[in-house]
């Protein structure tokens, strides 16, 4: 009998496409047009955009939990999570890269864009494409190309430091599952402290012009907002039981720290004066934590509630949305990166612009619902053949 078909959990998604929008919008308001006519705007946005990242992070916890208990064991999870990650990373790659080649036709421009540039063009390494295909993490695919390292071969479209990040996070996540089991505080305090060593750690390095070791496992910082997913799925019960209390803490936790944050941030700039306010809150800032995880917890409860509430055809199709939510953010990051960024909107009207971003926004959701109806049954054939229990 096939491994069970594990049941898709709507106020989850409904989180997923929020988280999605958020980084989408943030990744917009980089373009150079926002950048030199809305820079506090642009500043701002980009720091929100940062909710939707911690927020992934603890869907991917807790969706590890979830996955982590419907495997017969720790090599089938593992199994599983490859399946669902590489697989539709590995489409969009192969696809995005002759789709690029293709508009090259037009402008031989793009073609440079696509990875396959350097083997059709450049005569470059065959096998930098089988190590490209994978999803690396950023740091560590730096390590593993660097000439002062490992030396592989690589091309890509962009760095994608999230998902390489997700891969390294589900290597660890039987291990973070039994230390959570066997003493709570113990591994949330220590998930904590490794997070800040890490993160002080690579300041220190960068701003010395310098990498360490450990900036290869940058992934650490972003433990705590993981970790938190877990604990939602792991004391599901116990969490429904205190839910009143939890809640009210939790609210009284981010209004206590906003409060703190807009009344004493002491390096706001006058010209931009909301930007140091969200780094605080929503970024890498190592104090972030205090805000992000009471504040995953309140979001996750007010999804919840909002599916029991109203549930119905409208929140249906936005969930909908959640199943190429993955795989629009990747291909976001393409159009942003390698193509709007260098596209002059400043030729264009305000009408312009916004039917410009809104084209791109269609071109997205399109060719994301186009790709995942090509790894889709990939993916299927391959949960339902090598995910087999006796």
């Amino acid at each position: 009998m096939t491994a069970a078909k594990q049941k898709r959990v709507a106020w989850l998604d409904t989180v997923r496409v929020f988280a999605s929008l958020t980084i989408i919008v943030s990744h917009f308001f980089m373009l150079k047009f926002f950048w030199y006519t809305h820079q506090t705007l642009v500043l701002s946005l980009a720091c929100i955009g940062h909710v939707g990242v911690f927020l992934f992070f603890a869907i991917s916890g807790y969706l590890a939990s979830n996955s982590l208990k419907h495997s017969k064991n720790v090599w089938e999870f593992y199994r599983r999570k490859l399946i669902r990650i590489v697989i539709p990373f590995t489409t969009a790659y192969v696809v995005l890269g002759i789709f690029f080649i293709m508009l090259g036709i037009l402008e031989p421009s793009l073609a440079k864009q696509s990875p396959f540039y350097h083997i059709l063009y450049k005569g470059g390494n065959y096998l930098s494409i089988l190590f490209s295909i994978f999803p690396w993490d950023q740091n560590l695919r730096r390590f593993l190309s660097s000439p002062e390292y490992l030396n592989l071969p690589s091309y890509w479209f962009v760095g994608e430091w999230f998902i390489g990040t997700v891969v390294w996070l589900y290597l660890i996540t039987p291990i973070l599952d039994k230390l959570l089991k066997k003493n709570f505080f113990v591994t949330a305090i220590t998930t904590i402290a490794v997070s800040l060593i890490v993160y002080f750690n690579t300041t220190w390095m960068e701003s010395n012009h310098g990498r360490g070791l450990i900036n290869w496992f940058i992934f650490l910082v972003r433990t705590p907002e993981f970790l938190i997913g877990m604990v939602i799925f792991v004391y599901r019960d116990f969490i429904l039981k205190y839910r009143s209390i939890l809640i009210k803490f939790s609210i009284l936790i981010v209004l206590t720290y906003s409060i703190y944050i807009f009344a004493f941030t002491s390096d706001v700039n006058p010209e931009y004066p909301i930007f140091p306010i969200f780094y605080r809150l929503c970024y890498k800032h190592p104090s972030s934590f205090i805000f992000s995880l009471p504040f995953i917890y309140l979001l996750f409860t007010f999804a919840e509630w909002l599916n029991k509430k109203f549930s119905g055809m409208i929140l249906e199709k936005f969930n909908s949305l959640s199943e190429i939510s993955y795989m629009a953010m990747l291909i976001q990051h393409v159009i942003i990166y390698l193509f709007a960024r260098s596209f002059d909107f400043e030729k264009l009207s305000k009408f312009g612009v916004w039917l410009m971003l809104t084209l791109i926004t269609l071109t997205i959701v399109v060719t994301s619902f186009k790709i995942r109806n090509i790894y889709k049954p990939i993916e299927e054939w391959c949960i339902k053949n090598f995910l087999k229990r006796k």
